[in-house]
């Protein structure tokens, strides 16, 4: 799967466009960054919110779901949660045998579950936590 067609911020403020399959040599006038009381660069919000969405959209295509978004940081969850209500009522059916199974099958999924936080400072720059 590809990111679709369309115009997509660059690190010099600039907008370059992406066919569906490769950059093109197009480029368009995007806004440029600003400089802060303290003289460094910074980037506007929506270039921060547009590149958070970009690296967001990269995390879902590789298997994560997004648990919570806010405007600059994302908090990306990857592997599936077990149903505990189906295994509830299979314990109950079973009267209790499958209990064993429900303990192992929740022991091997919690250790296999990540969270991935994401947040873009005031320069651009995505923070890319692993828990």
């Amino acid at each position: 799967m590809s990111f679709p067609a369309g115009w997509y911020p660059q690190a010099d403020g600039q907008q370059r466009y992406w066919d569906g399959e490769l950059w093109t040599e197009n480029f368009a006038p995007g806004v440029g960054p600003v400089k802060s009381d303290s003289g460094t660069a910074t980037v506007p919000d929506s270039t921060r919110k547009a590149r958070l969405a970009q690296t967001i959209q990269q995390e879902v295509i590789a298997g994560g779901r997004i648990e919570a978004q806010g405007e600059f940081n994302a908090i990306i969850r990857f592997g599936k949660p077990v149903n505990h209500m189906l295994h509830l009522i299979l314990t109950l059916v079973t009267c209790g045998a499958w209990s064993l199974v429900w303990l192992i099958l929740f022991i091997v999924s919690e250790t296999s579950r990540r969270t991935v936080t994401l947040n873009i400072d005031e320069y651009g720059n995505i923070v890319r936590q692993q828990f």
